[in-house]
């Protein structure tokens, strides 16, 4: 081998590490197919669940996490959260106020990742799971002006 090729077999090495990586095994990384697949076969129950008791709740987070295993590394984080949010909400208690604060800041700080998932579902695997409501309007724009000082 000479001098010249010896430096790019570590480079080689470490791009096949990372491809290798990237493809992993479905189970690890995620499918953008098969979540694709389970979110829209499993969508109604996904947007507009029947709950009548504690045990319809559990069954719900329980889908979640389900489908949540088979998310692709691009959304897994945000689906996760909003695993996190549905499993904090079907522990509320409406009788005690620390309770439904909990959950009413969990909601509060999932929006971001219930926007990117339904952008990312629409995009990606063309499910609409519906208007993603906020609890909190937009903050007002920046100005993009920047004040004058004073000397």
């Amino acid at each position: 081998m000479s001098s010249s090729t010896y430096p790019l077999k570590p480079f080689v090495l470490a791009t096949l590490l990372v491809v290798s990586a990237a493809c992993g095994d479905d189970a690890e990384s995620g499918d953008a197919q098969r979540f694709c697949g389970a979110v829209q076969e499993n969508r109604d129950a996904l947007v507009e669940p029947r709950l009548t008791s504690p045990a319809d709740a559990a069954t719900l987070v329980e889908l979640y996490r389900q489908v949540g295993e088979l998310a692709p590394l691009a959304i897994e984080e945000h689906w996760d959260a909003l695993t996190l949010l549905y499993a904090t909400a079907s522990t509320v208690d409406p009788d005690d106020p620390e309770s439904r604060e909990r959950v009413k800041a969990r909601a509060f700080a999932t929006e971001r990742s219930a926007i990117t998932v339904h952008e990312w579902l629409l995009r990606t695997c063309a499910v609409d799971i519906g208007p993603v409501a906020t609890i909190v309007p937009p903050a007002p724009a920046v100005p993009t002006t920047t004040p004058a000082t004073i000397p």
